[in-house]
């Protein structure tokens, strides 16, 4: 596996060559009406009413040849070129570009706000769950029309991890392998089912790697990752499961600290056990776009201001 940057020394992002617009302009991006995954065949609907009731496992020894130091409190680090034009323009929004998939599609970041409490959205990691990148436009429209939301805050928005896998409706990148197993730290060569595949090697896959250069540069404090059809919080950790409260108390989600079968290389392993930070994957109802809009803005919300 290739060596990640160094978190006190990141990468900036390069920032995509589009004018910045004011936060209080409504996003003229319209959710793409898409299908609803449906739930895959063989996968249990696991999940605990009381999270307290099942421990949360230790996770497998990390991948030495990576760095896995836990992140540190992002007002300890200097900030990036990126960061550096946000706050020369307080509540607007910047697009970064921070990375490419395996086809050459640019992978696409919108940070809004500058302040050091900073949360991190990411959607369609799987391209047959379709609604995930409309919730994450969804959530940037309504901080856009609601700016005073951001008040000492960033949000880093990342709507499509997986660009290829949803032009093609598949769960995978081009390459055939499950972004969602492809993170260093409890990867396993082996795939529990072949759907999972997990990519030769941890953080092979270019989507992978771009994910992870992202968080090293902008060392959030909390992260949702936007799954379907599920309908529950998947939560990595102590400082995850009390994100996954924070965001229960808007959206009566169940939590759960094991999503029902081995997910090795996930990303929030890798988040929770790996980096140490808040990680919830959100699994949301297989419903529409606008039906999961309205369960769970407030929740996204709760987590941006926990």
């Amino acid at each position: 596996s290739q060596s990640l940057p160094s978190p006190t020394s990141p990468r900036a992002a390069q920032p995509v060559k589009t004018q910045s617009a004011p936060m209080a302009e409504t996003s003229k991006k319209e959710s793409a009406k898409e299908p609803v995954a449906k739930l895959g065949r063989g996968e249990p609907r696991v999940m605990e009413p009381a999270p307290e009731q099942r421990p949360i496992t230790k996770s497998a020894a990390p991948d030495k040849t990576l760095d896995t130091r836990p992140l540190e409190p992002s007002s300890n680090s200097s900030p990036s070129k990126a960061e550096k034009t946000i706050e020369k323009t307080p509540l607007r929004e910047e697009a970064v570009q921070y990375g490419k998939s395996v086809s050459g599609k640019p992978l696409v970041a919108y940070v809004l706000g500058n302040g050091p409490d900073k949360t991190m959205v990411f959607g369609a990691f799987h391209g047959n769950e379709p609604i995930t990148d409309d919730i994450v436009l969804m959530l940037r429209k309504h901080l856009k029309a609601n700016p005073q939301l951001l008040q000492g805050r960033c949000v880093i928005l990342a709507p499509v991890v997986n660009p290829d896998g949803l032009k093609r409706g598949k769960r995978s990148n081009v390459r055939g392998v499950d972004l969602n197993r492809n993170f260093p730290g409890t990867w396993r060569a082996q795939a529990t089912k072949a759907r999972y595949n997990p990519g030769p090697s941890p953080s092979s896959e270019p989507e992978t790697k771009a994910v992870i250069g992202l968080i090293k540069q902008y060392r959030p404090s909390k992260i949702v990752s936007l799954h379907q059809p599920f309908g529950n919080m998947n939560y990595t950790g102590e400082p995850g499961r009390q994100l996954a409260l924070a965001m229960q108390k808007k959206n009566r989600y169940p939590i759960t600290p094991d999503i029902g079968y081995p997910t090795p290389g996930s990303f929030g392993d890798y988040c929770g056990k790996t980096l140490r930070v808040a990680i919830v994957t959100h699994e949301l109802r297989p419903e529409s776009a606008t039906a999961a809009w309205r369960a769970n803005r407030e929740a996204l919300v709760a987590a941006i201001e926990h």
